[in-house]
């Protein structure tokens, strides 16, 4: 059997907090707020780099992503996930 490695744990719960926020922030109002949301293409200049693979630059991205699902009324499931992940990242 395999051995457990948290990080890979951690990224797979996070994926799974992107796949359920929603994009619906105040589209009904304004598209004013879909920057705040909308997915980033792969960035090919940082794939492979020491910021792509480093765990600090995740701790700093993913409570943006979480506090941008907090946000939004209709992902709390999505901001749970990404609350657990980082406690799994720390």
């Amino acid at each position: 059997m395999g051995k457990l490695i948290k990080n890979h744990w951690a990224c797979l719960i996070i994926l799974t907090a992107a796949t359920y926020q929603p994009k619906i922030l105040w589209d009904f109002l304004t598209k004013n707020l879909n920057g705040a949301v909308k997915p980033i293409p792969p960035l090919k200049f940082i794939t492979g780099t020491s910021t792509y693979q480093s765990i600090k630059a995740r701790l700093i991205i993913f409570p943006l992503s979480a506090l941008a699902a907090v946000l939004q009324y209709q992902s709390t499931n999505a901001a749970l996930y990404y609350i657990i992940g980082i406690g799994v990242y720390f």
